[in-house]
């Protein structure tokens, strides 16, 4: 937002630098993060004076050129060579002496010099107005009319202004400060300097030619409307003064009835709109929603399909404007028009912010709109601006105001307690200080006992509404630098579940760094298009009402997408080896549970959120290296095996497999504990990375529910163990079974049958080939066996091998194909 110190000047007079301004109001809140120096005439035409042509005579070497004698004060006479024809003796002309720098209206910045031309000497340049930057015209140079004597700075004629921009960052809460206005009133809190209000005392209507009936259908949506005739309109560029301050903050000049509309938008903060009063059918302004699908041009010449949600100014026949968003084109302002409607209204900031995301159209009127305007600014705006296009344009007020003000915005009651803002302060405020700062704040102190005071706030602040928002407000004017920061300092730590979940996150993310993996942080936003070509059930999709654009309009029910996206995003660099993984969060309907994991979230929204951990891996184990050129390709081996150093990290045990089908996997696995389900790893269909993301590479991914491992992981506890006294025992079993018969089959059965024996069993071999049935597989296992109190004998483990055997033949199927002895584990070491 950009503010001109001249203008603002006009609101209020505080004596202050535009440097001190911007400090003081930088410190209370609104940042000025730039000040830019405003020139209406750039260069200020220093070094230009008034001259007087004494002598003008035909250059002796130039037909077109002329050699004047020109008076440039003090009696200083310079000779000056001029190209324009409408040189003559006795004019007044604006003079640019030598070492002046000038800067022309088109091309670059010079520097007027002595020289020769066609061998006579000229000291300086009579101007056009083209060469000092005031006008286009080249033709000749321009006359002055003026009564100032030879010698006098151009300045003094053409009166430039100079002037200072503050560019204020303004944050979403303060719409109060978004004009000159609203920046005078918080110098007044500051200074205690009084706000000077233009006066609109004047204001009265000429006649009652021109009569309109408003209409407000939807008073949810417009809780007021005000609007006025004006007749006889001229409509045509704007006086000096008004394109001057418009320019200035960086606005370009319209016309004069549409620039008073945007003049008094920045001059006071309420946005106003002219409708031609022509093209308003039936003398009626209707306030209402139109069917959606409904067809409207706007004034960018775009036809545009309205939605059930737009608010629309209708005449009796059709929609005329966006209410508080864009004008429509038909009803625009026109250099024909003769009669126009003035426009002052309230509308709803969430209505006017739907409208205009919806349609993509961020305006100045929907940016006021949309924070919350000032219902009380209607009439005062609507009176300002008629009067100004009165006096511009020639025009007659050709109706009373109408103002239609079905529902009244009034302000909330705030209970505010003195000693509270002192204990949060930590110094004690006057009180007598804090009732002058609040009455120029321009709160109403309704009630004012011991420690209780009950306000009402201004209702250009929307965003005071709480006991806190007056205790901000009383200190950022007060001054946060004049609150003492004590030497010594006292604090509290509290025990926060919270930090606990960040020390697991820390712990689990620095050892998939070791790991060689990467954190990556992605959109929660998906395209619906292409999720609903991966997702069966659509269903469950979250939709955004106003999407930014189509490739972000659903929110995502998992990370798969987010991650497959990175993953295609880096191998168009030619970034094959991957691994990434990354916290977030999932975001499904209560419809039902897209992965069949337990609710994450107990409360009564129809909408599930769950936190993810997710694991991507493609492409090699490891980047290569001169001493293991040849790295294996990652594989879904790789993926288990990193998912169950997360459970040992996290203390996590008794994690099973089930084995599952997912349409979005070739294979995939579930991992729990009990009947648990914590999350599932795979390898993701060639298919649809293929189709959706252009590389056909094999991608392992692995999403573990994140809450459910920490409340696991909190449950876990360190039981200390003695080292066992008597030695372990390993035997290898290699057997034939059928190919569908799963290890986690072939493990629980064996520990069901082992006891306490068995201590540690894992696979070392998998072999299918023709040395055996095609449908059968060989899997290897190790077996290491123990007994905590005694020594085992030979004959007591081979009668637990043949028990195991002779079970796993009886269950599974499953042949013995070779048993080998192992050595003796010695005692202590498993």
């Amino acid at each position: 937002m950009k503010i001109s110190t001249n203008w603002l000047s006009e609101y209020i007079q505080t004596g202050l630098s535009p440097e001190e301004i911007a400090r003081r109001i930088t410190l209370s809140g609104l940042e000025v993060e730039n000040i830019l120096h405003y020139e209406s005439i750039r260069g200020n035409l220093e070094g230009v004076v008034i001259g007087l042509v004494n002598e003008c005579e035909k250059h002796p070497n130039a037909d077109r050129l002329k050699l004047t004698k020109v008076n440039v004060g003090n009696g200083i006479i310079h000779q000056i060579v001029c190209g324009a024809p409408n040189v003559t003796v006795g004019q007044k002309v604006a003079v640019a002496l030598p070492g002046t720098t000038l800067y022309p209206k088109k091309g670059e910045p010079f520097i007027i010099k002595k020289a020769k031309i066609r061998g006579m000497e000229s000291e300086g340049m009579i101007c056009a107005e083209d060469e000092i930057g005031i006008g286009e015209m080249h033709d000749g140079i321009m006359v002055l009319e003026t009564e100032l004597s030879p010698g006098s700075p151009a300045a003094d004629y053409f009166k430039p202004i100079n002037d200072y921009i503050l560019e204020i960052g303004l944050t979403p809460n303060r719409i109060d400060a978004a004009s000159h206005i609203g920046v005078a009133r918080e110098l007044r809190a500051l200074t205690g300097k009084k706000v000077i209000f233009p006066s609109v005392k004047l204001f009265n209507a000429d006649t009652n030619n021109f009569p309109v009936e408003i209409i407000i259908k939807n008073t949810q949506s417009c809780k007021r409307y005000a609007g006025v005739t004006l007749n006889n309109v001229t409509v045509k560029p704007s006086p000096a003064w008004l394109v001057e301050k418009l320019k200035s903050i960086g606005l370009n000049p319209i016309n004069n009835v549409v620039d008073v509309t945007n003049f008094v938008l920045h001059e006071c903060g309420q946005p106003l709109h002219a409708f031609d009063l022509d093209e308003i059918k039936g003398n009626k302004v209707i306030i209402k929603n139109y069917p959606e699908g409904t067809s409207f041009k706007t004034l960018d010449g775009i036809e545009r399909k309205l939605c059930n949600d737009d608010l629309m100014i209708s005449n009796e026949q059709e929609p005329m404007c966006m209410a508080g968003v864009f004008g429509g084109i038909k009803s625009g302002i026109k250099v024909s028009t003769s009669k126009i409607f003035l426009e002052s209204a309230w509308f709803a900031p969430e209505s006017v912010s739907k409208t205009a995301r919806y349609h993509k159209l961020n305006t100045d009127a929907s940016y006021h709109f949309s924070r919350g305007a000032d219902p009380e600014m209607v009439l005062y705006a609507l009176k300002r601006a008629a009067l100004l296009i009165k006096e511009i344009s020639g025009a007659e007020i050709s109706s009373p105001i109408y103002d239609v003000y079905p529902v009244e915005i009034t302000p909330g009651f705030i209970r505010f307690r003195p000693d509270r803002l002192n204990k949060f302060a930590g110094k004690n405020l006057d009180r007598d200080i804090v009732r002058i700062i609040l009455q120029q704040l321009e709160f109403i102190i309704k009630e004012e006992h011991e420690n209780d005071w009950l306000l009402i706030a201004p209702l250009f602040r929307t965003d005071v509404t709480r006991e806190a928002d007056v205790m901000e407000e009383v200190l950022r004017i007060y001054g946060y630098d004049n609150i003492p920061v004590p030497q010594k300092l006292n604090s509290s730590i509290q025990d926060d579940s919270t930090f606990g979940m960040e020390k697991l996150i820390q712990k689990v993310s620095q050892n998939l760094c070791a790991e060689g993996f990467s954190e990556i942080i992605t959109n929660s936003l998906i395209s619906s298009a292409r999720a609903g070509k991966i997702y069966e059930n659509d269903s469950q999709f979250i939709s955004l009402v106003n999407p930014l654009s189509e490739e972000y309009n659903v929110l995502r029910p998992e990370l798969l997408l987010s991650g497959l996206q990175v993953i295609s995003y880096n191998k168009n660099y030619q970034l094959d080896d991957l691994k990434f993984f990354e916290f977030g969060t999932g975001y499904t309907n209560r419809r039902g549970n897209l992965h069949g994991y337990p609710d994450t979230l107990k409360s009564n929204s129809s909408f599930d959120e769950t936190s993810w951990l997710s694991l991507f891996i493609t492409g090699k184990q490891k980047p290569s290296n001169w001493y293991e050129p040849e790295v294996k390709d990652a594989d879904i081996f790789s993926m288990k095996s990193y998912c169950r150093k997360i459970f040992r990290v996290l203390k996590i045990e008794n994690v099973t497999e089930q084995e599952t089908n997912d349409p979005k996997f070739s294979s995939c696995r579930l991992w729990m504990i009990g009947d648990i389900i914590i999350g599932k790893y795979g390898k993701v269909s060639t298919s649809l990375v293929r189709k959706n993301y252009d590389f056909e590479t094999p991608v392992f991914y692995a999403e573990l529910d994140w809450n459910s491992l920490v409340t696991f992981s909190y449950q876990s506890q360190i039981i200390f163990k003695e080292l066992p006294k008597y030695p372990a025992v390993k035997r290898d079993l290699a057997l034939v079974l059928d190919k569908k018969i799963s290890f986690e089959q072939v493990r629980t059965l064996i520990f069901a049958q082992a006891g306490k024996w068995l201590k540690e069993l894992k696979v070392f071999d998998v072999y299918e080939g023709d040395k055996i049935d095609s449908q059968k597989k060989s899997i290897a296992i190790n077996l290491v066996i123990q007994d905590d109190n005694k020594t085992l004998t030979e004959i007591e483990i081979q009668k637990l091998t043949d028990r195991l055997v002779a079970c796993l033949n009886r269950e599974l199927g499953a042949c013995l194909r070779t048993v080998t002895k192992g050595s003796s584990v010695p005692p202590g070491i498993v």
